[in-house]
């Protein structure tokens, strides 16, 4: 029951009443388990406090608790909502260290959001080598970003990717939305026309 509460107060944006409902249940006697700790570092992601995410990560494990591969991605989602992708980066890079396609997205999805395409760029180079595959909200994030002049620079960086790994992200692309003539290669689903 405390998990649902916490929950709640995660989606409601409320992180401060998410852990006065965890601290209830410890006076109680009732461990917090992962999904209330999740619930938490979630609700102080979601108003971007990576440094409360941190407290909490800290706190679930001096309860017992191992701090996995969700809880540093939730801290990687705190840094990009902050602002911060170079250290949404060094945490994925250090701290998840086998990023799925959420915690990529999420970075990816910041980058082009704060139009920062060096840390972009960085992203889809350690995607490209984890042999993570882009998916449909890769596609999302990089057809906002189509929409925008950041396409140009990210267009010829493109470049100098894999062609297997530049042709996945180009597929992720849908041609009503770039213009062939921005794209390093010419994908076989569009015409001659662009």
């Amino acid at each position: 029951a405390y998990t649902a509460i916490m929950r709640c107060h995660a989606v409601a944006r409320n992180p401060e009443q998410a852990l006065l409902v965890a601290r209830e249940a410890k006076a109680k006697g009732v461990q917090v388990q992962e999904g209330g700790w999740s619930a938490i570092m979630d609700a102080f992601a979601n108003v971007a406090k990576p440094l409360e995410v941190e407290k909490a990560i800290e706190s679930m494990q001096a309860e017992g608790l191992t701090a996995n591969k969700v809880h540093w991605t939730i801290l990687v989602k705190a840094y990009c909502n902050k602002g911060d992708t170079t250290e949404a980066l060094r945490v994925m890079r250090t701290r998840v260290r086998r990023p799925d396609i959420v915690c990529y997205n999420t970075l990816i999805a910041a980058c082009i959001r704060l139009h920062d395409t060096d840390n972009l760029y960085v992203v889809l180079r350690d995607m490209e080598h984890s042999g993570v595959h882009p998916d449909q909200h890769t596609r999302l994030s990089l057809e906002k970003m189509a929409t925008s002049a950041t396409l140009l620079k990210a267009g010829a960086l493109l470049k100098t990717f894999d062609s297997s790994f530049r042709n996945r992200v180009l597929s992720a692309l849908v041609p009503s939305t770039v213009k062939a003539e921005y794209s390093p290669v010419r994908h076989s689903n569009w015409d001659e026309t662009g």
